[in-house]
């Protein structure tokens, strides 16, 4: 920048992203929280991304963002830039069924709220199966002369 001032490297998502966000903590950053910089200098950040082992298999994106940390005063509004890098990465299933199960769940969550339609009718189904079995229940419609419809 042109000015001294404060800084700070962070993660940040797009609002609907397609992709899995990685959770913050799984981020470290060296320097952490804020530094200062004078006009025209620079600073290296070291970012650390740890994977834990239970973590979810799926496709992860984030922004890796270098930002100014300059608070507005006494009302005012203030425009601040950033620069960012990209992130994708992959984590894999530790195993076959594991990876059924991610997948699985994936595309119920995909399919929302049809999956949950789907489900709902399918235990109704057979709930009501139950019921007639259970309890020998008929039903007729009659007619106005009184006679069963048949």
């Amino acid at each position: 920048g042109d000015e001294p001032a404060n800084y700070a490297a962070g993660v940040e998502f797009l609002e609907n992203q397609k992709e899995e966000k990685p959770p913050r903590e799984w981020f470290s950053f060296d320097p952490q929280g804020e530094f200062y910089l004078e006009p025209g200098q620079s600073k290296d950040v070291e970012i650390r991304l740890n994977i834990p082992l239970k973590a979810r298999p799926g496709e992860y994106f984030a922004f890796l963002e270098g930002h100014p940390t300059k608070k507005a005063e006494g009302g005012a509004t203030t425009i601040g830039v950033s620069a960012a890098a990209k992130l994708y990465f992959s984590v894999a299933p530790a195993n076959f069924l594991q990876g059924i199960y991610y997948r699985l769940l994936s595309l119920w969550k995909a399919y929302q709220p049809w999956t949950n339609i789907a489900l709902g009718t399918l235990i109704f189904t057979i709930l009501i199966s139950k019921i007639r079995k259970t309890f020998n229940i008929q039903i007729s419609l009659k007619g106005k002369s009184g006679k069963e419809d048949q």
